[in-house]
């Protein structure tokens, strides 16, 4: 028994790196020369910032089904069109708060996420001092308030929210410290309408409110409180994109790993349009020559066992939109889909790192998996030696990054995935994010690591086994 628990790994070892020779004779099909051409296009005024649903993320859908043909991959046999429809209700709201018989006002004094007309609350209630002092029948059916200072950042009273949300609360309110910069850091989603899909839009959804410590203080025993809203909504057609190539393994064919980036951004507005490049310009165009050196591998007969789909997203700008909706109605089972690899702002150097562009983050590889952790580091040490920070690879990491992007969608169903990224910097989300801006060699060298890492996934004997619980 001993002894053929030895030689497993090593007959596993010794195959996979004949199958990963080949990798190498394709991975020159993804070069900075192709990826700057695509971007160009992508994060073209054209597109207008390829919001979801209007016509700027319309045409990014085309440009990317025929970059897709001319390279010679086809389309899923389930959507033989390449794209991957479903509906968004974008909402635009309106509401009014007053606390203590005091009207605040929206934006200035307040702001708020999550709620839809169902959302309506009035009632007084004491305000929570210390959260993790309060039971969960405490708070079940309860509308919360708490205090947060300037220590906790926006994105850790988003999670503080959801913990509550999942205890039951009807509503939470959050009173801060230095509002200004919360309503900087979430303005897109405060200003701009609001996208959900259709089917949650019918939910009640559990409002979050951040209020400005300077007009309420902070030292209150019991609030009045009354929060209203009113909207007006239409529904909007869109579309994830497809291209699938088929396993050459009458077996493993059935299993499928599944490539993503979004391709979608935040808009126009104000009258300045918000391109995109970094984010997530360079995503989209990684999984364009991704899939090109793929297929170009297929062509020569040198096809991976398992099956790939290459799916460019929308909506993740608007909450991981496209991707959530796929993971509840995937065209391949969730059971049969064995990796993720999602990428997401790869282009760019941010302040940790200046000056020293050869890094990129890695989130969530070992989260549900040690073997997708290995495949990837191999494919690194072996092929494209970059630094690999895992300084966000944390379910504790205050800027919640593992939550934050499409691969989770995949990873709340048990699917190991991994999302590559290269941080933030002063150009997200803003008119500034443009093609000039991108480092290409940066780009490049991720995209090969993807590459490679999914080559070893989609050849390996086995697919990665998930972590005991």
């Amino acid at each position: 028994m001993l002894k053929s628990l030895i030689y497993l790994p090593i007959f596993f070892l010794s195959a996979s790196v004949l199958s990963q020779g080949k990798a190498e004779d394709y991975a020159h099909y993804i070069n900075k020369e192709e990826l700057s051409k695509h971007l160009h296009v992508i994060a073209s005024d054209s597109f207008a910032g390829r919001e979801t649903g209007y016509e700027g993320q319309k045409l990014a859908a085309d440009y990317l089904i025929a970059s897709f043909k001319e390279d010679g991959l086809q389309a899923p046999p389930s959507h033989p069109d390449y794209r991957f429809p479903f509906q968004v209700l974008e909402t635009v709201f309106s509401g009014s708060l007053t606390l203590h018989k005091k009207k605040l006002q929206l934006q200035e004094d307040f702001f708020y996420l999550f709620a839809n007309e169902q959302s309506q609350r009035e009632g007084s209630y004491k305000l929570i001092v210390d959260l993790k002092a309060t039971s969960e029948s405490s708070i079940k059916g309860n509308d919360v308030v708490f205090y947060a200072n300037d220590t906790l950042t926006s994105f850790q009273i988003i999670a503080e929210y959801r913990a509550l949300k999942k205890f039951g609360a009807a509503s939470v309110t959050c009173i801060v410290d230095n509002y200004e910069k919360h309503f900087e850091i979430l303005e897109h989603h405060v200003t701009s309408s609001k996208m959900t899909l259709i089917d949650d839009d019918k939910k009640e959804q559990v409002p979050l409110l951040f209020v400005d410590v300077n007009k309420v203080g902070k030292s209150l025993k019991k609030l009045d409180f009354s929060f209203a809203v009113s909207t007006a909504s239409k529904v909007l057609d869109t579309e994830n994109v497809l291209a699938f190539i088929e396993g050459t393994d009458s077996i493993l064919k059935n299993e499928v790993l599944v490539l993503t980036a979004h391709y979608d951004h935040i808009g126009a507005h104000d009258g300045k349009i918000f391109n995109g490049a970094d984010d997530d310009g360079t995503g989209t165009v990684a999984l364009l020559e991704i899939a090109e050196a793929f297929q170009r591998a297929k062509d020569e007969g040198n096809g991976p066992k398992r099956s790939l789909l290459i799916m460019p997203v929308a909506g993740e700008e608007k909450g991981l939109l496209g991707s959530s909706y796929y993971s509840d109605h995937p065209i391949f089972a969730m059971e049969n889909t064995i990796t993720n690899l999602n990428i997401d702002m790869i282009g760019r150097v941010d302040e940790v790192h200046q000056g020293k562009a050869d890094y990129v983050y890695i989130i969530g590889s070992n989260m549900l998996s040690n073997d997708l952790h290995d495949a990837n580091e191999r494919a690194n040490t072996e092929f494209v030696n970059l630094e690999l920070d895992y300084t966000y690879n944390s379910l504790e990491d205050p800027n919640r990054f593992y939550y934050r992007s499409d691969h989770y969608n995949f990873a709340k169903h048990d699917v190991p995935s991994i999302f590559y990224f290269s941080g933030v910097h002063e150009d997200y989300h803003q008119a500034t994010d443009t093609v000039d801006k991108i480092d290409f060699d940066k780009v490049e060298k991720v995209s090969r690591l993807v590459y490679h890492t999914a080559w070893i996934l989609l050849n390996a004997e086995n697919r990665p086994e998930l972590i005991s619980q």
